[in-house]
This record gives structure tokens, sequence and C-alpha cells, in this order.
């Protein structure tokens, strides 16, 4: 029989930042298996390492079996004795071997089927230090390519799964440790498994399980007598998955008891994938000690923790295993006799800006569990203005508080002599969350509180959004609340604000963070002779959201000044952003000095603001003449109104004598608050005096009270009819689907029965799509036949298809919000008619997607392939030959898909750009036009920009213009295949400061050139789209530009270089042009200092385009200074000016790019007399304007000529677009050497 001889060479694999593999011995080649028969197999066993994958082996033992399959067969292969280089023989082995078969090896020993595994139990022995017996990682081997030479057949091998390395330590465990469980921290935020059962694909390492082959834990059980009071070290192989939340460990011990550590809390991937090939990594982790909970017990250790806190130390001896500070029982502080708050800090609120200026926060977790804290009698007595003070002071950056206790035993007094916010849980909540909290304790005011000094109390103090928000839910109060003015005459935010549930809310300026006040009750009664007092929150500032709160308390106020205060019973202001829905009020309000009063709120101060649901059944009583109202005060604002209910009545104080004027449903109107023609919502539509249901008298005569509404085009509000129908059961129809009638509650309705009380009927549309106007008519009837009464419904019309915007911010919520949720309907915030929905693909048609409004950006999960989104544009006449550009920014979850293409639908087919798809590297069949990254929100984010210009063949006329971004491969952004069911899988639209879409008509011309363009760059790039008006001013200019581009905010030059989306669009190719824009400060901070670094970026980042696009002009944007921050660190505009000149130029001339002047137009702008202003409210971003003269100041560089006889004014003023492009053209023409220009 012919001699064959194999060498086994095992391939160790490494974690990341591993450069080679170990040296592996050489095998002797033949020697002493001369005269063998069949196939022998030599196999070489490393040396063992501390990053051994293998768990440790060494050497080969006696007996090691493998398994050869091939040519369909499989043969076991036994070691015959120990060694680090050994023969592997068997007794009916491959007798001859052919090349062209398939030959794999598999490592343990196997079925002919190759199956591996993860096993999901199995024990594990330790010696002195470490396992005595680990179980193998599974291996698979493939020949060689070209190993023939001299006979030998030389396979390698390579791990299929990946290890963990662990050091546990049980030592201050009073039990013997029995088994350790390995298991997802958390499973919501895990995709894959830990144990597995198999097959393997030997050339990509592809899994495939077989059937219940998976699972998401691991058992470790230890032999009996195991030693964990010092630290093993146990190594074991993992399935592959992805776990953002990490893993947790319990370790159970033979008392019964369980202790939990949670490890690779950042998250971990145990494999690595490229093109569809997987590679093992070996993950070892510190030292991990198992000891008992810790929490705080006993007042002593409650104290200790403030200390703690305070100090800036430890708080370890006080954090369960999860990190979380708990509370192990009930807590008596009936010794303590002068408190200090956990988290002592102070802060500064100026220019709606809070910064903590001394002190330190409480930043960590602290759960409660339901305990009681008993006899905690806090007495504020600050002299240091801006204190924080309560049971903790301040709570910040993250931090949780909950489930929490304050039983009457405790108290709150403020005797303060500077500005403080006091709060029994709080006197500060920023950037935090307090929930499930219950008082009990009484608060009081009694400080000396001078003019212009804001103060605060309440359960919290003050409540302040800065970037990801404030929360305050489930908050219930029963305390009751007192409050002398102090001294404090100011009505203000300078005045003292008392709130049962929070003093005082707002965000930063420059942003829509939220402070939410959700599901909270307050039932302690207020008597105060403060400005502002409420049950809820005494100032709605600016981005608070009451959501689902109830007010029980009376609110009597006898403030100094008369007819100054301002009291309502949920709050007494409002401003911009702010929003109360499904809120109640039945307490009094009682002004004994004249005050302006309203049940729900005294003064609605922004157009913005939107109460929804909101009911008032107190009464509300002052002397004052005007200001008053059952529902509110005064509004002379257009705020929304909708199905709120004003009753309760109205009356004047007189002396306590409550000359009551009888509100009832005749009369309601004239008494729900001050208010003026601006107030457009504030009608008997939207608001009721009985819920629907109620007993208001019907007419006699079957009929309703209206004869016609008008609705507007949003679909935004609806009409309330009032039908009376005694003596008839009835139905109801409208002649036009669109047409919308429901109750109340928005439960659709078609019929109803006879009631001796008015019935509530809403009626109401969807968004008008079209460029008409639309009408229908509602008929009621009775169904005798005998009755009927109709209302005439006109719905207004759209603007015209072109040009269509969305751009989804806090403003422009009330215009998408519940049309898109409800009706799968996302109109244009622009006015024009185009909208936005999402479809099922046919294979999913039967499957419902679920639609959402997150954080104002428009979310749809159970996308998966075949689904899309469709761009709809409702035309009378689009000329065949038409340009239609299309611009989106697109986001994706992990779960979501991956790929998508954007298509147009052309005389009945759906169509895409051919020559801008990319190929999918894992299946060169899907082809598409972007991708997402699977990460929508958060500091990783990376969104997809999408621009693409296409050209319509066919007219349409009297029709639809239809664009779609169609979900294509079967792939999700993680990597993984979709799930129509799984979580975490939502596909949106990002909110302003990007701009979700843009879509325009160009025209039929066909342009004198194309370019390619590339631009990079951050918010500097992606406010008010300025890549996408350049497209539109290039083309009316003759110029069509191919424009690929990757923003990402705050990012500098060297940033992109390691951005996924920033590197994949650079390596696309064939640029003319790219536009590279740095971090907005960097190029002056070069200009002052020359810091290596940010020259180092851009050469880095010029470097890498050049070599993918070689006749490439690269350019610099020199962007504008601004005076935000202190004029960016550098104190005035002049300053920062030089600086930022100087440093463009000079990293431009290092670098061998060109200079893009947009600074120097801002400034020729800035401090010419046209009165336009390029600055974003935040007095940094681009505005509108500034984005426009960035587009136009960009379009001469590429070009160099003057504007034609028609230039693109992008929506905006020609006047002021005619100024800036003339600006633009003294800056950069004639100029061009000053910037490194040589067309």
């Amino acid at each position: 029989m012919k001699q064959i001889f194999a060498w086994l060479f095992a391939a160790i694999f490494f974690a990341a930042g591993c450069a080679h593999s170990p040296e592996l011995a050489e095998p002797v080649r033949g020697t002493g298996y001369e005269d063998a028969d069949g196939l022998v197999i030599v196999a070489a066993c490393p040396p063992a390492t501390r990053t051994d994958i293998e768990e440790g082996k060494s050497t080969w033992e006696a007996g090691d079996r493998i398994t050869v399959v091939y040519d369909g067969a499989a043969y076991e292969y036994t070691a015959a004795e120990a060694g680090p280089t050994t023969a592997f023989t068997s007794e009916a082995g491959i007798a001859d071997y052919d090349a062209s078969k398939p030959l794999t090896a598999y490592y343990p020993a196997t079925t002919a089927e190759g199956v591996v595994a993860v096993e999901a139990e199995r024990t594990i022995a330790l010696d002195a230090e470490s396992q005595s017996n680990p179980a193998r990682a599974p291996l698979v081997g493939l020949p060689t390519s070209g190993n023939l030479a001299e006979g030998a057949l030389e396979v390698t091998f390579r791990n299929i799964f990946s290890v963990i390395e662990l050091r546990i330590d049980a030592g201050e465990l009073a039990s013997a440790a029995q088994s350790l469980t390995v298991e997802p921290a958390d499973e919501g935020a895990f995709e894959g498994f830990l144990s597995f059962e198999g097959t393997v694909d030997p050339e990509t390492l592809a899994l495939t399980p077989a059937e219940n082959g998976t699972g998401n834990s691991l058992i470790f059980n230890f032999a009996e007598g195991v030693d964990l009071t010092k630290p093993q070290t146990i190594k074991f192989p993992v399935g592959r998955f992805k776990s953002e939340a990490g893993l947790r460990l319990t370790l159970n011990t033979a008392d019964g008891k369980s202790y939990s550590k949670n490890i690779y809390k950042t998250g971990i991937t145990s494999y690595a994938e490229q093109g569809g090939v997987f590679r093992a990594k070996h993950m070892a982790k510190a030292l991990y000690a198992f000891a008992p909970q810790g929490g705080i017990s006993t007042a002593d250790d409650l104290i200790e923790f403030a200390a703690a806190v305070n100090a800036g130390g430890t708080l370890a001896p006080w954090q369960d295993d999860k990190g979380v500070v708990v509370l192990l029982d009930d807590i008596d502080l009936a010794e303590v006799t002068e408190w200090t708050p956990i988290g002592a800090a102070t802060s500064k609120l100026a220019s709606n800006a809070l910064s903590i200026t001394s002190g330190r926060p409480f930043t960590g977790y602290f759960d409660g569990q339901g305990h009681t804290i008993r006899n905690l009698k806090m007495v504020c007595k600050a002299a240091q203005a801006t204190s924080a003070w309560g049971f903790f002071g301040a709570v910040a950056n993250g931090a949780v508080v909950e489930n929490l206790i304050f039983d009457a035993s405790c108290s709150l007094e403020d005797k303060a002599t500077a500005g403080t916010d006091c709060g029994v849980v709080a006197g500060l909540v920023y950037e935090a969350t307090v929930r499930n909290v219950v008082n009990k304790a009484s608060i009081a005011f009694d400080g000396a509180a001078p003019d212009e000094t804001r103060m605060t109390i309440g359960m919290v103090g003050l409540a302040f959004a800065d970037k990801n928000g404030a929360r305050l839910e489930k908050l219930v109060n029963h305390g009751a609340l007192t409050a002398t003015s102090g001294g404090n005459t100011k009505n203000g935010a300078t005045g003292i604000h008392v709130g049962g549930i929070v003093g005082f809310s707002s965000n930063k300026s420059n942003t829509t963070a939220v402070v939410t006040i959700a599901e909270c009750a307050n039932y302690g009664d207020l008597d105060t002779q403060v400005a502002r007092a409420s049950g809820i929150v005494a100032a709605a500032n600016r981005y608070t959201e009451i959501e689902n709160c109830v007010n029980e308390g009376d609110n009597v106020n006898a403030f100094a000044t008369v007819n100054s205060a301002r009291i309502g019973n949920i709050t007494c202001i409002t401003a911009v952003g702010s929003k109360i829905t499904n809120t109640v009020n039945r307490g009094n309000v009682i002004c004994k000095t004249s005050g302006a009063a309203g049940g729900i709120i005294c003064l609605v101060n922004d157009d913005g603001n939107a109460f929804v649901g909101c009911e008032n059944y107190g009464l509300v009583i002052t002397d004052r003449a005007n200001y008053k109202g059952t529902l509110f005060g005064q509004c002379n604002k257009a705020a929304r109104f909708s199905d709120c209910i004003a009753q309760g009545d109205l009356g004047a104080y007189e002396d306590g004598s409550y000359a009551l004027v009888g509100v009832n449903y005749t009369n309601y109107m004239s008494y729900i608050g001050d208010h003026n023609a601006t107030a457009v919502h504030v009608n008997s539509q939207n608001i009721l005096y009985y819920p629907n249901g109620s007993q208001v008298p019907a007419e006699p005569e079957f009929g309703v009270n209206l004869s016609s509404v008008e609705l507007n085009a949003q679909g935004s509000n609806a009409a309330v009819v009032q039908l009376s129908s005694v003596d008839y059961d009835w139905t109801v129809s409208a002649d036009g689907d669109w047409a919308h009638i429901t109750d109340l509650s928005d439960v659709p309705v078609v019929s109803g029965v006879r009631d001796s009380g008015v019935q509530y009927i809403k009626i109401g549309a969807g968004a008008n799509t079209k460029t008409a106007p639309r009408s229908a008519v509602v008929t009621f009837a009775s169904t005798d036949g005998s009755k009927s009464a109709t209302v005439r419904v006109d719905q207004q019309a759209r603007g015209e298809a072109f040009p269509s915007k969305w751009v989804f911010q806090a403003s422009t919520l009330p215009l998408y919000g519940s049309s898109w949720t409800d009706d799968n309907v996302i109109p244009a915030t622009s006015g024009a008619a185009g909208f936005i929905s999402v479809v099922r693909g046919d294979a999913n048609a039967s499957a419902a997607f679920k639609r959402s409004v997150v954080t104002n950006r428009p979310a749809v999960s159970t996308m998966v392939e075949g689904d899309y989104w469709l761009y709809t544009f409702p035309v009378e006449n689009l000329a065949a030959g038409s340009v239609v550009d299309f611009n989106a920014t697109m986001a994706g979850e992990a779960n979501s898909p991956k790929y998508f293409i954007v298509e147009y639908l052309d005389g009945g087919v759906w169509k895409s750009v051919e020559a801008d798809l990319l190929t999918a590297p894992e299946n060169p069949a899907v082809r598409y036009t972007y991708k997402c990254s699977g990460t929508a929100t958060g500091s990783s984010y990376q969104h997809a920009t999408v621009m693409q210009t296409m050209r319509f063949e066919n007219a349409v006329t009297d029709g639809e213009v239809k664009i779609r971004c169609r979900a294509v491969g079967p792939y999700t952004c993680a990597g993984g295949t979709q799930n129509i069911t799984a979580t975490n899988a939502a596909s949106s639209i990002p909110p302003y400061g990007f701009t979700g879409s843009y879509v325009q008509n160009f025209g039929t011309a066909t342009p004198r050139d194309t370019k390619k363009v590339l631009c990079l760059g951050n918010s500097f790039s992606y406010y008010s789209n300025p890549a996408w008006m350049l497209k539109e001013i290039a083309w009316r200019e003759g110029h069509a530009l191919n424009i690929k581009a990757h923003f990402k905010g705050s990012q500098t030059l060297t940033q992109h270089l390691s951005l996924g989306f920033s590197t994949d669009v650079i390596e696309q190719g064939g640029y003319d042009f790219a536009f590279l824009q740095d971090q907005s400060q960097n190029p002056a901070n070069y200009g002052r200092d020359a810091t290596a670094s940010i020259l180092t970026g851009l050469t880095t980042l010029a470097d890498k385009v050049r070599a993918a696009s070689p006749s490439c002009k690269v350019i610099l944007e020199e962007t504008w200074t601004f005076s935000s921050a202190s004029y960016g660190g550098f104190t005035d505009f002049p300053t920062f000016e030089t600086y930022n000149d100087a440093g463009a130029k000079a990293m431009a001339k290092a670098a061998g790019t060109w200079v893009s002047p947009i600074g120097p137009a801002f400034r020729q702008v800035r401090e010419g007399g046209s009165g336009i202003n390029l600055y974003y409210s935040d007095s940094k971003h681009q505005s509108e304007y500034g984005a426009y003269l960035k587009a136009c100041v960009n379009y001469l560089v590429l070009f160099g000529e003057r504007f034609g006889a028609d230039p693109a004014d992008c929506g905006l003023n020609p006047d002021k677009a005619a100024y800036l492009r003339s600006v633009a053209e003294q800056i950069v023409l004639g100029n061009e050497g000053d910037y490194f220009i040589e067309r």
C-alpha cells in the first residue's frame, strides 16, 4: 500500500493586537513510520502560552483522538503516545489520498457530519492555581495548498470558537463554591448564542446549528473539594455572540446562595468577521472576587455613604453586584441632629445654562428597594448661594434615585439666606432620573429671600436637562407645603418657586433636551405667600413635559403684592417646548390677594405649547378682574389645546365668602380664561365641559350643532360635533374615505344608540397629500331612515410637490407625530405636498409595522428585506426628461436592515441609478445605494448621507412621483440575519441638526459636465444641508455634481480616519474634488500654536483621498468664527479670525490642498450692513443663510465662474440670496492665489 504522511500543524489565533502565531515545533518527517500502512498523521503541539486559546494544551496525550472526514467517510485516528510531536494512526484509515477530493480534520473526534460543540454544562476540576481538566476548544483543519511535495500532506488547524479566561476568587464567601453560570447580562441586548452544537464550514468557519443546537447559558460544575478561597484561573470556549451589556457570572455555593458579577460591561463580541470569514479571539479578564452583597443597613451606614460621596471616595461597600447602592432596611435617623446632603454641591444657572460650581453631585445608582426613611429632620440654613439641598443635594450625569419612602416623621425646612434649590428627595436633578418615591414629610420655606434671588422647593427643588434630559417619574407627595415670602417680591424667574413635585424645571438654551414629569401626583395642600406655587411644578420652563399627572391638593396663596402672584394648580407658567398631556387637577386655587390664577396653568407663554387631555374640576378663586379662568389665567398664544375639559367654577375671594359665577355647560367657554384672537385653538371643539358620554341635555330634535368644519392640510386638527339623538338609534358615514369619524378617544364610530344627553363625535383626517383641497359630507341618520343631519368637511390643500423638505424637531412635531404613528404619513414639514410612508414587500404583507417617534425622529421597527420607505409627490405634471434630486439622512439600529437601494418609479418600472450601486461583501448579488451602521444614537452613531440624482424618461400627469429606499439582502447592521420580530431593529430618519430629507425638481436641462465630489465634515457641514444646496446651485449653473459624503458631529479630520463610513466613501474613489472640513476650532488652534496632530490629521486624510482618487483636488474648508463659548475660547472675533485664517492657510500649504474661504465670506457679511443672520440660534452653527453662503463659496472654488442670470436661491429670500452670492464672488474670484487654488 502506498505510504502517505500528513503533517498537521495546529494554528493558534489570538485576540486583536497579537501580531504572530507562536513558533511551532517542526515534526520529524516520516521518522519511524516508513513501514506504516495507510495514512499516518504526525501532529505537532506547540508550547502553551498565557494567551493560548486551546486552554493550555502543550502536549499530546496518549489516546487523544481526531476525526478525518475524507471522500464522504469518517476516519478516527488515535495518538499512540504522549509528546509535543506524536503519531496518530488508525486501524481503518485512509488508504489512498487524492488531493482533488475534500479532506477535513476535527479535534476532538466527532461524527462523519463534522459535528462540533460548545457544551452547555460540564464539570471543571481545579488544582492549586488553575484548571486541571480544561475542555479543548474545537479545532478544524484543512490541507495546505500545494503541500504534496515529498509525498507529505500538511493540514493546518484553526480554532472554531473563542475562549474566555477568568480569575475567580470566592475567599470571602462562607460556603464552598458548587457551580458557575455564565449568561447574558441583558437578554434584550444579546445577539447570538453561548452554547452550540452543529457543523462548521472549514473554509470560512461559518456555523450551522442543529435543531435546538444553541443556548444562552453555560454551567460549570466544580468537582467536589474544589478550593476557590484563593484565586483560580478557568478557561472555557464560548459560542458566537454580541452582547452590548456584557456577561453575567453567577457563583452558586453549597448553602444555596448565589453571588453575581457583570463582566465586559461596555460590551463584548466573541468573534471577528470580515467578508464572511470568521476567526476566534482570546478574551482574558482580571480577577473577579465574589463577596456578600454590599448595601446600607443602618443610619451609620447611610452617613458613611453620604460622606464617601461628598469626599469622592469609593462607594463599593454600599453597592450590590451590579454597582447599585441599595438600602437593605428601613433607616431611622432620629439620632442625626444635623443632616449633610448626599452629593452636597452648588450650581450656577444663568442664561439657561447650568454648571456645577463646587462639591460633588451623586452620579451613581441608588435603589431604596421600597424602604422607608424615618425621623429625618432636614433644616437647610445655607448662606452660600445656589446650594443644592435635601436628602440628596445634587444628583447628576445620568444618576438614578428610586424606590424610596419618606414617612410623616420626616420634614424639610428651608431657612436659607441665599439662593437655594431644596427638595425632600433632592435639591437638584441635573441630567438624572428620580422615580418611585413617596413623600409624607412636611415641606416649609421660611428663609430670607431677597429680590432677584431664585429659590426652589418641593420633593425636588430644580430639575434641569442639558443633553440627554432629566426625568421625574411616579413621585407622590402627601406632605403639606408652606412658604413665607422671605422678603422676595418678584413674580418671575427670580422669585420663590414652590411645587408639590418640583419647584422649577428648564433646559439648556439652544437644545431640545426635555425635563419629563410623568405619572406624578400631589395630595399635599399648599399654603404660601410666594408669587409662584403649584401642585406639580411651579414653573414649567423650557422643554418641560408634564404627562399623566394629577393634583388633588388645594393651593391657597397670599402673596404680599396685590395683583402680582401667578398661581396654577399644575403649573404657573410655561415656556418654549413645554407640553402638558393627560393631566388632571381636582384641587382648588384660592388667591387671597388678587393673584392671576388658572385651574391648570396661569400663563400660557409660547405658541408651541400643547395642552392635550388636560382636565380641571377644581375651583379658581381670586378677586382679580382679569387673568383668571377654570383652565388658564391667560393665553394670548397659538398654543394647541385638544380634548381638554374645563369644569369647576370661578369666583371672587371676597374675604373668604367665595362668590361663584356658576360655571356650567352652557357658559363654560366664557370662563376658561383670558385669551385673544391669537389663541386659535381655544374653542369649544378643543375644550369641552363634559367628557364624551356625559349627560349634557340633548336638543329634542335630531341634529348636530355644526353644519360645516374646516381641517388643515396636515391633518393635525379635528372638529368635535355635538349630536342630539334622544329618540333614535343612529348611524354615521362619510362619502370620502379620508374623513375619520371617532369618539373623543379616537376610537372609530359607525353607529350609536339613542341618548338623552349630547353625544360628542370627532371628525378629522390624515394629511391631505394632494395639491388640491378636498371635501366630504358626513351624514348622521336615524336607523329607521326618518331623520338625518349632515356636516360638510373641507380640508385644505398641500403646497406644490417640489421642493419637499423634512426637518424633525420639537417645533415641527405637531405636523407629523400623530399622522406618522396613526396614519403612516409623514408630511413634508416645509408645507409642500410630498409625504413619506413605509410599505411592506409582498413577502411580508401580512405583518404590521411598528411606527414610533423617539426624540422627534420618526422610526419604524420590524422592517425587513423587501420593505421600503416610500416618498410620494403628487404632481399635476412632471415633464418627460425631468431630473429629480433626492437627498436623505438615514439611520438604523443593530438588528435593522443593513443595505438599501434607492429606486424611482418611471413608466411603471422601478429603476435605480446603476452607476452609483455598490456591492455587498456578504453576497455580490446584493447591490445597494447606501448602508446603515447599526448605531442610530449615542456617541458612536454614523448616519448614512444619501444623495441621488435621477432622470425620469417618462412624464407624470395628474399622478404621483414615487421614490423609495428598499431594504435589500437578509443582513442586519450587526451582521446577523433579519428577523421581523427582532428588538433593537428600528430604521429611522434622524432629527435636527440633520435635515431628514430634501427633494427638488431640477427640471429637464442637460448639464455641461459632471464632477464627482467627496465631502467629509461634522455639524458645520450638515446643519441646514449646505452640500444639498451645493448640488442645486451647481445644476442651475449647468454643472452636475455627484456628491458622496459622510458627516458626523464634532469630528476632527483625524477621527474621520477611524470612521467606517468615512473610509468607505473615500475608497469608492474616482473623485474630482474633495472638501475636508475639520473641527471648528482646529485651524485657529493650529494658527496659534501649530499643533502637530492637527496638521497630521489633514495630511493623512488628504493622502488617503489621493491614494483612492489620484487626480482629485483636495480642498480644506476654512470655516467661520463664532461668538459661542467665548468665541471658541479666543476671546473675541478679531483674535479668532486672525488665528483661523492663518491656521487654515498654513495647514493647506503643508498638505498641498486648496482652501475654501468660507470664513472670510462669513466675516464680510457679519461686518456688513445686510442684517442677514448667518448663525443658528446657538450663535455657532450655520443658519439656512449661512449654509447657502458656504455652498456659494464652495461652488466658486470648484468652477471659478460668476453666477449666471438665473441662479438657484434654494428657497431663500431672493434679495438676500443675491447679496450672499455677491459676497462669495468678491471673496473667491480674483483671489485664488491667496487660497492655493490652481484650476
